[in-house]
């Protein structure tokens, strides 16, 4: 028999060994790595499919985010919208926020603050200052806003004069003896201090020669009221002007006097501690129209001309 050459035994041992190495490491792949190809990539087909319908989820919106509904105008539904995206009433302004404010809004005035409303006119608003009949004569009445008194008056040449006396109840004032009924019919009687500023608003306190402008001093007759003048004083009373016998407060002898008989209205003239005052009389001196000096705590009757 023919002895090996040692070289085949080297060749023969290194072929087993390649072999037996190729064996043992095919039994030593991890299990996952023996998968085959097609498994594989169906797997990974698989995820991509996974992934992209995931992404496909997050990225498109659903068909109720795509169109609104008429109460919203937000683009997800609400079911999304609450963590994502603020609700339609962060995004857009309501119509109501995009208009000019209403006339209620404390920007802007209101109508009530620019044109006073009927409430705001004060006493006078829902007076009623039609005409009316006055000592027998047609007269005109206005409303004195101090106190919401009404008065009637008349246009003599081209004055307009009370023709009744005043009847505020302001400051030194009172009624003749302390009777409210001879307030009703004679007004107030008033010392010279709370006299010239008593009239109502665009009225004043006559002056001396406003009243001579009346009439001459001895045409009295015609300023005096046809009755309640005792002593057969009536007057004719031409001009409505209806001049009563209301008397005075003499503050010296402190007793009221004149009523019935005198009538007595301070002018806006005064003469050092005196102010100066008119005197109508149903005695003598009847149709006398006098001008005195009464000491300024004296307390007579107002009337009022306009300005």
């Amino acid at each position: 028999m023919q002895a090996c050459h040692p070289n085949r035994f080297k060749h023969i041992f290194a072929i087993f060994g390649v072999a037996f190495f190729l064996s043992c490491s095919e039994d030593l792949k991890p299990i996952e790595d023996r998968r085959s190809l097609e498994d594989i990539l169906a797997a990974s087909s698989s995820s991509s499919e996974v992934e992209n319908s995931s992404s496909s989820v997050e990225a498109s919106p659903s068909s109720s985010s795509i169109s609104p509904s008429s109460s919203s105008v937000a683009v997800q539904s609400s079911s999304s919208s609450e963590e994502t995206l603020p609700s339609s009433s962060s995004v857009a302004l309501s119509s109501s926020s995009l208009v000019a404010p209403s006339s209620s809004s404390s920007e802007l005035p209101s109508s009530s603050s620019i044109v006073p409303s009927s409430s705001s006119l004060g006493l006078c608003a829902d007076v009623d200052i039609s005409k009316t009949t006055h000592y027998g004569i047609e007269k005109m009445r206005f409303c004195d806003e101090h106190d919401g008194n009404v008065y009637v008056y008349v246009v003599i040449g081209t004055q307009t004069w009370m023709a009744e006396n005043l009847n505020r109840n302001i400051g030194n004032s009172a009624c003749y003896k302390g009777i409210p009924a001879n307030c009703v019919k004679y007004g107030r009687l008033y010392d010279y201090l709370t006299a010239i500023t008593a009239c109502p608003y665009g009225w004043h306190l006559p002056s001396e020669e406003e009243y001579k402008s009346l009439t001459t001093v001895h045409e009295a007759k015609k300023l005096k009221a046809r009755f309640d003048w005792g002593n057969d004083g009536n007057g004719t009373d031409d001009y409505g002007f209806s001049a009563l016998p209301g008397g005075g407060y003499d503050n010296d002898a402190t007793d009221y006097f004149g009523e019935s008989t005198s009538g007595f209205w301070w002018t806006a003239d005064e003469n050092t501690d005196n102010g100066i005052g008119i005197s109508i009389s149903a005695a003598y001196d009847a149709f006398i129209m006098a001008y005195g000096n009464y000491g300024k705590s004296s307390m007579l009757s107002v009337r009022c001309v306009k300005d």
